[in-house]
């Protein structure tokens, strides 16, 4: 998908978007991500559809990346949450990309990414599909470990782990907890 299609796609369905422009991959990486792993950074221009999200913290974003002058989709980002759209089949593309945007704008989708302050590194994220029941990735099982993650550390935990950060969010709501 080019960059003219994604924009007549989106507008097409109504949905306000904002352009912004980095002059490399890298920089754009270093934009999404706390901790960053830039090794593997095209050596391109980036041109991003954000869709501004009402948690003012976290936002989703179209990444398309510069080739031979025209502009290419690369992923679809919430926040620091990647959907790896490069596993999805060709003709479902539209569909599955529209899919994720309408879940994240009806505020559907949650998402959990874990950071170690201490170590400076990226400890893992996951989306919680709160329309469904599943007991790992619906909304019984993000309430699980939004709860896991309120519980203050017992004294072992404080003695023997390292600080981490959780960002928590929907479209509508932001909350990061230091434990």
């Amino acid at each position: 998908m080019t960059l003219n299609q994604a924009k007549e796609l989106l507008e097409e369905n109504n949905i306000d978007y904002i352009i912004d422009e980095y002059v490399s991959e890298k920089k754009y990486i270093e934009h999404v991500y706390m901790y960053p792993d830039t090794e593997n950074a095209d050596d391109c221009s980036v041109i991003v559809l954000v869709i501004p999200c009402e948690n003012k913290v976290k936002n989703l974003e179209l990444q398309f990346n510069e080739e031979d002058g025209e502009y290419y989709f690369v992923e679809i980002v919430f926040g620091e949450f990647c959907f790896e759209m490069f596993e999805h089949e060709e003709e479902f593309f539209v569909d599955d990309l529209m899919g994720i945007i309408f879940q994240v704008i009806t505020d559907q989708l949650a998402v959990i990414v874990r950071n170690d302050l201490d170590k400076k590194k990226w400890l893992g994220d996951a989306c919680f599909y709160l329309s469904e029941n599943d007991p790992i990735y619906g909304e019984p099982g993000f309430f699980r470990e939004l709860s896991r993650i309120q519980m203050p550390k017992n004294i072992i935990e404080q003695k023997l782990t390292s600080k981490k950060q959780y960002e928590i969010y929907t479209y509508n709501t932001y909350q990061q907890i230091i434990r």
